[in-house]
């Protein structure tokens, strides 16, 4: 989908967790910092 909307990156991420609830992280994040938030938000 970004490829066809000529999108480079997401500047802002939603998470929602497990109980519902949601995180907002902005930025572009790096694939580690990605894992990190979903380390997180999976209780790992």
């Amino acid at each position: 989908m970004w490829t066809m909307l000529g999108v480079s990156e997401q500047s802002t991420f939603v998470f929602m967790k497990p109980d519902g609830s949601m995180e907002k992280a902005s930025g572009p994040l790096s694939r580690e910092t990605l894992n990190e938030h979903l380390r997180t938000l999976l209780g790992r």
